[in-house]
């Protein structure tokens, strides 16, 4: 494990099923809606779930790299194989800053949070 992630939760399945627990309360906060900084979850030893400390759902920022932000829900936040990761731009890095289940209001100050804390999105 990376030692970067200073909660980390594990799961293990019957049948393809998480057994006793709602998954999402683990990585969210259920009052704010935001994101967990710093929390990997993995499901049967295989991290299906890392949250960087921007609270984003990814690895960690390379300072100095030219960040593509992507901004939704469920849709874009996705599970272990998600869209945001299949995108592939030469000289650029992702952010995967969906939430699951969140309004375009919530979008809207997701990205003027980071926006103001320093990411500069191209």
């Amino acid at each position: 494990m990376n030692s970067q992630y200073s909660r980390k939760v594990m799961y293990e399945t019957i049948d393809g099923f998480v057994v006793g627990r709602q998954v999402q309360k683990d990585y969210m906060d259920m009052t704010t809606g935001w994101l967990i900084p710093n929390t990997e979850l993995k499901i049967n030893n295989k991290i299906s779930y890392k949250i960087n400390s921007l609270g984003c759902k990814g690895n960690e920022l390379i300072e100095g790299v030219p960040v593509i932000g992507y901004f939704g829900d469920s849709g874009s936040f996705g599970g272990t194989d998600c869209w945001p990761d299949k995108v592939s731009v030469t000289g650029t890095q992702n952010l995967n800053a969906s939430v699951e289940g969140h309004s375009m209001n919530w979008v809207i100050k997701q990205y003027l949070r980071l926006k103001s804390g320093g990411i500069d999105f191209v």
